[in-house]
Parts: structure tokens; C-alpha cells; sequence
């Protein structure tokens, strides 16, 4: 039998090429799978920072919305932006946060903490070697 010469090449020769390409070609497409990964993180960044603006707007509308509603009621509203501790002193807060009025007096719950003996354990010392004393052997 005669060996393949195809444009001066061996066959061995057109295998090795032809193993060259397919690794380029995989190389290309590991390539292209980076790429399309990087572009769907980006693409979800994207749209996580997009929803955030969206939650954000909303707040800022209904914020303006509450702000509306509060110069339409008038006066009633600067009543109910202060809370009344137990001295009666009138702290301001901002008109989106809750009236919070103390129904009665503050109480405070406290802990009886009882101590437990510790009682240490005597060692001795016994042909070089320290152990426990003979009252705190475990049983046999």
C-alpha cells in the first residue's frame, strides 16, 4: 500500500491538522459560552438594579402621595407626628413614621439568679503521677 499525500502532506500530517482545528474550535467555543455567561450576569445585574429604581419610585410616590393627603387634612396631622412619652414631652418626627403612645405606665420584669455552688476537685499526688483524690473516683 502507498501513504496518502494530499498537497505535499502525510496522513499523519492531516490528522495532526486536523486535531489542531478541532482544538481552535473548541477554544472558539469556550470562548463564546464566556461571553454569552458574562453577558446574561450583566443582563441580570440590569435588571436587579432596575427593580431597585422601580421599588424606589414607588416609595418617593407614595411618600409624596401621604404628603398630599397630610396638607389636604391640615392641622390634624402635626397632632399625630408627636409622641407622647410618660414626662408628656412632645418629640417631632417625620410624617411617615408611626404615633407611638405609651397605653400605661413602663414596667420592667427582673430575674432572680440563684448560684450554684462549685465545689473543686481535690488532686493528689501519687508515684509521680497526679490524680483525683479517692472521694471523687467514679464507682466501679
Amino acid at each position: 500500500m502507498f501513504s496518502l499525500i494530499l498537497e505535499g502532506k502525510t496522513k499523519v500530517e492531516w490528522k495532526c491538522q486536523h486535531l489542531r482545528w478541532l482544538v481552535e474550535e473548541e477554544e472558539v467555543e469556550e470562548e463564546e459560552e464566556e461571553e454569552e455567561e458574562e453577558e446574561e450576569e450583566e443582563e441580570e445585574e440590569e435588571e436587579v438594579v432596575e427593580e431597585e429604581e422601580e421599588e424606589e419610585e414607588e416609595e418617593e410616590e407614595e411618600e409624596e402621595e401621604e404628603e398630599e393627603e397630610d396638607e389636604e387634612e391640615g392641622g390634624m396631622h402635626q397632632a399625630s407626628s408627636h409622641i407622647t412619652t410618660p414626662s408628656q414631652d412632645p418629640i417631632s418626627l417625620p410624617h411617615h413614621w408611626a404615633t407611638i403612645t405609651p397605653s400605661g405606665p413602663i414596667t420592667t420584669t427582673s430575674v432572680n439568679l440563684t448560684p450554684v455552688p462549685i465545689t473543686p476537685m481535690s488532686i493528689t499526688h501519687t508515684n509521680g503521677l497526679w490524680a483525683p483524690s479517692p472521694s471523687h473516683q467514679c464507682p466501679v
